[in-house]
Formats: structure tokens, C-alpha cells, sequence
């Protein structure tokens, strides 16, 4: 009996002891928690809390309406954010994001509390656009004049950095770079540009918008810059190098009879240009256009026109792809730092058709249309019995060549660069006739093989570009390829048309 008595005493014992403990580890919880808020408290109240942090990220944009993400820290927490008639409890989180939507240069307002703080007044002004607006060279260096047209309506410092952040320069409602322009080979330089507010502080743009010009200066600028002279120019000296055939007209000209420009000599080697100064006029029933030869035309054709040009007739490339390699032909920034160019290469030719017997015909593809300043591929051969020649892709010179329909043989590709179109092969033929392969349309067109209803033609689209103040348009503008050959069950492909490219 006393035994259990004793080992009721221990269970009892122990049970305060635990008891005891657990008073212990609480109240231990409590004094630490209790000093560390007070010490938290202090740090507040000198003013040793950390800086908030604020910064927005454009989503998406559609013209000038912004999806922005909002995103407000600080490692004390915040207690409250206030916008306009809106007040959004934090509860002492470190990181809140605001979803909002704004117009491209509007400005809000923005109170944060951060925790054992007082109330900040933040501002955020939304964009997304910069302006360049002149590209000049002016003897060995390049200047590249660049706007922000938001200074003149709101309190908003503008600053560029060239040294990636270190530096910053604050600048009115523009500021000018300088590049050296005698640099061989494309140099980048980089420029970040970021805007503050002067009374307050500023939700900032993350990340800081990046503005990249070059050395390059495009052939639009290099001919508005000089080139004022009839005769042949280097330009782009670098790996873009082009060569150009430049022709000069006064202000006033019209065109009131057929008209090509160019020679031999720049039959696939030069770029023709024709640079008006002033305005010009085509008749109706006239035509603009440049050289060809059965090797094609030039590498393209650029009408650079000072005033207006009005065009009641045709301007064409059509059949004036050049017979050459293609390169990038840069032609300038433009005001939002895009350069405008058409690519070296173009769209892809269309694939191959194949039969494994004999047929009444199984049509070409199609080469792809041309888009985003691309030039179109070349169509494939029909077949009856056989594989045809697939079509050619196209370069920035030249829509891609046709390819050579087959019968009972495979017909030829188109070839690449603007080179000749596929010649057709056929040995089929039935009891009482041939089946006839025509050849594909290229420079030149490429050979039918037995009885062909009609011949390829030569050409392919080339490239047309023009430049002007202003361009009234009644008549036609054209870059289109020519048709391949016809025969029984296994014509030839067409080649690929060049979209013309104009600026205002």
C-alpha cells in the first residue's frame, strides 16, 4: 500500500515538474518576443528600417494601353497603401503586387505605410516610348538625337546613362549620343534612360528601358545625307557593304514615257537608285521600272523622292529579281530604335511533288508568301510520274525561282539566289503522245523537256523601295514573279513575288 502511494507522489511530481517547465519555456517566449519588439521598436523610431522598395514592369501593351504589375517591398513590412479613394490593409507583409491598367504617359499617385512608419507619398509615371528623332552624320562621328515628350506636362527628371548604370546624366526633352563613325565593322553602343520625380519619390520602370544605336547609318540616311551626284557608291562599308548606281532628277520631272534605269553593268552587282529632289509625277500609262536581261535585273530599285510623288501609271520590279547572294539591306532607325531592313533571306520554296506511278497530275506547292519585308519562295513542279523540282527560297534581292515540272524522269530544282528555274523532265508517253515537262520561271527560265504547251518565262520579283514625302498612288505599284512553263499534266513553277517596301 505504500508503495503505491509512493509512486502516486512521483507521478504527481513529475506532473508539476513538466508543468513547471512548460510556465518556464513560456514566459522565456514572452521575455524574448517582448525584446525583440522593443529593440524592433527602437530601430523604427531612429529611423533604421529599411527603404522601400518600389518598382512596376510593363505586362502587355496594346498602343497606348499598358497591363503594368506593381510590385511595392519592404523587409519591416507595410502596413497600408492608399490609391486614390482605395486603401489596401497589408498586415505587415514584406512584398505586395497591384494589378493596374494606365495609358502610355499617365501618372499616379501612391501612400505607403511601411510598419512604425509614416505615410510616403510615391508616384508612378507609365511608359513605354522614347522618340528618335534625327540619325546625322556630321564628318567622322555619328549623332543620334533621342526625345522624351512627356518633360513639358509632368514634374519628371529625365536621365540617360552610357556607362550601364554608373553614371547618370539629367537632361531637358532631349539629349544627343555620339558614335564614331569610322569603325570598319557594326559597333553598338548602349544607352539606359530612366525618369524620377522631383517631388516625391518614383515607382520606378524595371527593367530600365535599353535604347542600342550603332555606327550604321542605312541607305536612306546615307542618301539623304549626301550622295547628291550622278555616278557609283560604296555605302555601308561593312559587312553589309552595297553598291549602288545612283541617278539624278530634278524636282518637277514627270515621266511621260516608258522608262528604265540601270545598264548591263548592273545586272545583279548594283542597287539602281533614282533620287528626285522635289516632286514627281508618273503619266498614266507609263511605266517606271529598271534594266533586266535574261540573268535578271539589279539588286532592287530605290525611288528617294523630297517632295511628293505621284504616281497615275506603273512602278514596277516585276521580273527584276537580281541573280546575286543575298545581304541584310539596312535602311534606317526609325523613332522607336527598330531598324528597318529586309532580310537576306526570304520565304521557303515549295516542296517537291512525287507520284510513284503514272498520273493524270499532281499540282506544284506553292512557295511561301512573303512576309515581315521577306521576299516569296518559289512555286514547285507539277508530276505525272516522278518527282518535279522543288522551288527555290527567296533572297532580299529576288523572289525565289520555279522549279521544273517531271514526268516519268525528275525534274530540276529551282536553283537559289535568284539563279535559273528548274528545268522539266520527261521520258513518259503513252500509245499516242508524250507527256511534256515544262521548266520552272528564273534567271533565266529554266528548259521544257519534250512537247510543252508554253515556255517559262524569265524573272523573278525584285526588291522596290520607296522613299518620299508623301505619295499619292493611282496607278499600280508591282513586284511580282513570272509563270512557269505549261505542258500535258506537268507544268513548271512560278517564281516568288518581292512585296514593295515605302516610306512616308
Amino acid at each position: 500500500m505504500k508503495k503505491i502511494l509512493l509512486n502516486k507522489r512521483i507521478v504527481i511530481m513529475s506532473i508539476l515538474a513538466i508543468v513547471v517547465i512548460i510556465i518556464l519555456v513560456l514566459n522565456q517566449t514572452n521575455i524574448i518576443e517582448t525584446i525583440t519588439n522593443r529593440i524592433r521598436n527602437v530601430m523604427l523610431a531612429q529611423g533604421e528600417s529599411a527603404e522601400t522598395n518600389a518598382y512596376y514592369e510593363i505586362v502587355s501593351k496594346n498602343e497606348d494601353d499598358l497591363e503594368i504589375l506593381i510590385t511595392i517591398e519592404n523587409p519591416n513590412g507595410i502596413e497600408k497603401i492608399v490609391s486614390g479613394d482605395t486603401e489596401y490593409k497589408c498586415k505587415g507583409k514584406q512584398k505586395v503586387t497591384l494589378d493596374r491598367k494606365m495609358q502610355e504617359g499617365e501618372e499616379q499617385e501612391y501612400k505607403i505605410t511601411p510598419v512604425g512608419k509614416n505615410e510616403e507619398l510615391y508616384k508612378i509615371f507609365a511608359t513605354s516610348k522614347l522618340k528618335l528623332i534625327k540619325y546625322e552624320k556630321i564628318e567622322d562621328t555619328i549623332l543620334a538625337t533621342i526625345e522624351s515628350t512627356y518633360n513639358s506636362k509632368l514634374q519628371v527628371k529625365n536621365l540617360y546613362s552610357l556607362d550601364k548604370g554608373q553614371s547618370w546624366t539629367n537632361y531637358g526633352e532631349l539629349f544627343e549620343v555620339e558614335i564614331d563613325a569610322n569603325e570598319e565593322e557594326c559597333v553598338e553602343k548602349e544607352v539606359l534612360i530612366k525618369n524620377e520625380y522631383e517631388d516625391c519619390k518614383t515607382i520606378k520602370k524595371m527593367p530600365e528601358t535599353v535604347v542600342k544605336l550603332t555606327n550604321r547609318l542605312g541607305i536612306i540616311n546615307e542618301i539623304a545625307l549626301g550622295m547628291n551626284e550622278e555616278g557609283n557608291y560604296e555605302i555601308n562599308k561593312m559587312d553589309d557593304m552595297c553598291n549602288v548606281h545612283e541617278y539624278v532628277i530634278g524636282g518637277g520631272t514627270q515621266i511621260d514615257a516608258n522608262t528604265a534605269y540601270g545598264d548591263d553593268e548592273d545586272i545583279g552587282n548594283n542597287m539602281i537608285l533614282v533620287k528626285v529632289n522635289g516632286d514627281l509625277t508618273i503619266n498614266a500609262g507609263k511605266t517606271l521600272t529598271a534594266v533586266e536581261n535574261t540573268n535578271g535585273g539589279p539588286k532592287g530599285m530605290i525611288i528617294y523622292c523630297t517632295g511628293t510623288l505621284i504616281n497615275n501609271g506603273t512602278i514596277s520590279m516585276t521580273a527584276r529579281g537580281a541573280n546575286a547572294e543575298g545581304q541584310n539591306v539596312y535602311l534606317c532607325p526609325n523613332e522607336i530604335f527598330e531598324y528597318e531592313y529586309i532580310p537576306k533571306a526570304g520565304m521557303n520554296g515549295g516542296i517537291a511533288s512525287t507520284s510513284s506511278r503514272l498520273t493524270i497530275g499532281i499540282n506544284g506547292h506553292n512557295g511561301e508568301l512573303g512576309t515581315n519585308r521577306r521576299t516569296g519562295g518559289g512555286g514547285s513542279g507539277a508530276v505525272t510520274w516522278g518527282t518535279s523540282g522543288a522551288g527555290a527560297d527567296g533572297t532580299s534581292y529576288s523572289g525565289g525561282t520555279g522549279g521544273g515540272g517531271a514526268s516519268g524522269e525528275n525534274g530540276q530544282p529551282g536553283q537559289p539566289n535568284g539563279g535559273a528555274g528548274g528545268s522539266g523532265r520527261s521520258t513518259a508517253s503513252s500509245k499516242y503522245f508524250s507527256y511534256g515537262a515544262s521548266g520552272g520561271a528564273g534567271n533565266p527560265a529554266g528548259a521544257g523537256s519534250q512537247i510543252v504547251s508554253s515556255n517559262a518565262a524569265n524573272g523573278t520579283g525584285g526588291l522596290l523601295i520607296i522613299y518620299a514625302k508623301d505619295v499619292i498612288n493611282n496607278g499600280i505599284i508591282s513586284s511580282n514573279g513570272s509563270a512557269g512553263g505549261s505542258a500535258y499534266r506537268a507544268g513548271g513553277g512560278g517564281s516568288g513575288r518581292r512585296k514593295y517596301k515605302y516610306f512616308l
